[in-house]
């Protein structure tokens, strides 16, 4: 018998590595952590120096309290902490990092340099690892504070860098976590640099001018504040007005005692306040700090630490409700009207028109004598109500566009409009009502579908069109420029961004909703065909007819003709019937026999 056991001991190299597995999962993971050590070690400013989307090198340099050579060389190690000394000081946690894990895991799938001093130190140190292994310990002259230096990240694991993402949303999720920790942090200076370009350069500010320095001028005037003291949370921050709603949930941030953290339990707290205020499918901005005694919350659940526990969550949930719509209410948020946002044309007077109603009367008239006058009254409703300036026009005086079409391919009867909602017409000898809305969508939809990924002709604008869009933005907009060209848009992301070129058949709001949805597609993550797809169908949704929109003959013939022709004539993309047929049997048999 084998008295040799299968079960070994792993090396510390090893552990490291996979403790890296779960701390450092992207370059975006460094950077939370060593920009987060900045923070604890009281740095008045924090540089972040990134190349190659953080793969080439992740640089942080900070002017905080620095580090003695033991220290320096300690921090290395596994499990090696000033933060608690023990159990206990798990429940009583003010600071970001505590674990000892972050450090030890990020050298040992990188090569990092460290040169630190502290302010009483006459020189600093600086020490140099290799895959986990100590290359270099040797005193040197430098500043007070930390510079870390990452480079090469996973490169003694090149299956772990073949999983990375494309260098734009690998550069997104370390703005994320840059901005995490600099919009909670508003009395530090942070500057990001990327490849040598400054991205972010915020220098120390309030709040809200942090907000605005890092999500544009356009929340300044939209922006609500929240100030709410109990006896177990202080509630603090902004939350947004609904003009700056979304379809996504990006800009949604809640910081438990400056730690950023995710929770969908609070997250249901928001949406809720917003209940009525906001239109189905959209996201509230909001950045929200809660500060609570340490001991009524556990921060040591979750790797990331994004996750944490209260000990009364369900009052907290009742507060931050209460708070959020004590704010909207104190703000005149009324509840929004939606309508399916459709552009449904109203009937009104002329402001012109409007007059003093003045009375006729005649004394001469006399109800038992016959008279003409009263019928002749009533045949001329229409042009009284013309004349009121109630918009009726005559069919003959509505201008018809020409649309090219050959009606000998259809065999069906001609078609006829229903309250400018439904086109009916008599097809196979039955009775077919179209929605006309998704009827035209559907249409659309297939004739691009069908053709070649460039079926959107674009055209220059005499007056580019403003984009206000965050840094981290540029990235993705850049690295789908040929996304953004096939539906006929063409970007000018060189010192202000702006449209340059979009297809005639829009206007400017909808160029840049068009732009705001790409972006939040990407935001979260849909890329490749699904990502054309979804826009294909959102972009030809806003180009098809509305309910409401008046259409003429030929019009509806030619959409007709063009259904015709389509594979899927029954479903709308969104997978709402588009008609509804009646047979003659049926329409004899409502009628009666």
């Amino acid at each position: 018998m084998n008295s040799s056991g299968v079960i070994q001991l792993l090396s510390d190299q090893v552990s490291n590595q996979i403790a890296a597995g779960e701390v450092v999962q992207r370059p975006s993971s460094v950077v939370k952590e060593l920009v987060e050590n900045a923070v604890d070690a009281e740095a008045t400013q924090v540089r972040v120096v990134i190349k190659d989307s953080g793969k080439t090198l992740i640089q942080v340099i900070d002017d905080g309290k620095g580090m003695s050579e033991v220290d320096a060389q300690l921090c290395f190690e596994r499990h090696a902490t000033s933060k608690i000394r023990k159990a206990e000081d798990l429940f009583n946690i003010t600071t970001k990092g505590f674990r000892g894990e972050a450090l030890a895991s990020i050298a040992s799938v990188a090569q990092v340099e460290l040169i630190t001093k502290r302010e009483e130190d006459e020189r600093g140190v600086r020490i140099e690892i290799d895959g986990g292994k100590l290359v270099s310990n040797e005193p040197v002259e430098a500043s007070k504070g930390s510079v870390f230096s990452i480079r090469n990240l996973f490169f003694n694991i090149p299956a772990r860098r073949y999983f990375l993402k494309t260098d734009a949303i690998e550069f997104r999720h370390i703005i994320d976590e840059f901005e995490r920790v600099a919009l909670t942090h508003p009395d530090v200076h942070f500057v990001l640099t990327h490849n040598g370009n400054v991205v972010f350069d915020l220098p120390k500010s309030t709040l809200k001018q942090r907000l605005v320095h890092v999500f544009g001028n356009k929340y300044n005037d939209q922006l609500i504040q929240l100030d709410e003291d109990t006896e177990i949370v202080r509630i603090s921050g902004f939350v947004g007005r609904p003009e700056i709603a979304k379809r996504t949930r990006g800009d949604q941030y809640f910081f438990v005692n400056q730690r950023f953290i995710k929770s969908p339990f609070l997250n249901h707290a928001v949406q809720q306040a917003y209940d009525q205020i906001l239109p189905s499918g959209s996201f509230p901005f909001y950045l929200i700090a809660l500060d609570v005694p340490p001991s009524t919350i556990d921060i040591n659940i979750h790797p990331t630490k994004t996750e944490i526990k209260f000990q009364d969550e369900r009052s907290i949930h009742a507060l931050l409700h209460a708070a959020v719509r004590r704010g909207l209410g104190k703000n005149q948020v009324a509840p929004s009207l939606d309508f399916e946002q459709e552009n449904i044309p109203l009937t009104q007077a002329s402001p012109g028109t409007v007059r003093v109603p003045q009375v006729d009367v005649d004394h001469d008239f006399n109800p038992f004598q016959k008279s003409d006058s009263w019928q002749q009254k009533s045949r001329n409703w229409m042009e009284q109500f013309a004349q009121a300036g109630f918009g009726f026009e005559k069919e003959s005086e509505v201008q018809q566009e020409e649309i090219g079409f050959d009606s000998d391919d259809w065999d069906g009867g001609t078609p006829f409009q229903i309250g400018r909602v439904i086109i009916g017409c008599e097809i196979n000898s039955e009775l077919k009502m179209f929605h006309q809305t998704r009827l035209h969508w559907q249409v659309l939809f297939e004739e691009h579908s069908n053709q070649n990924s460039h079926s959107f002709v674009a055209q220059q604008l005499l007056f580019p069109i403003q984009l206000h869009v965050q840094p981290k933005d540029i990235s993705l907009l850049q690295d789908h420029d040929v996304l953004l060209a096939s539906f006929g848009f063409e970007l000018n992301l060189e010192g202000e961004p702006e449209i340059i070129a979009a297809p005639a058949s829009i206007d400017e709001q909808a160029a840049l909703n068009f732009v705001e949805l790409v972006l939040e597609s990407l935001r979260i993550g849909v890329e490749g065909p699904d990502l054309r797809m979804n826009l294909l169908k959102d972009y030809t949704r806003r180009l098809s007819v509305r309910k409401g929109q008046m259409l003429t003959s030929p019009e509806m013939l030619d959409m007709l003709i063009r259904w015709n022709t389509c594979e899927n004539k029954n479903y709308a993309p969104d997978g709402k019937a588009i008609a509804l047929t009646f047979g003659i049997d049926y329409l004899e048999d409502q009628l009666g026999k």
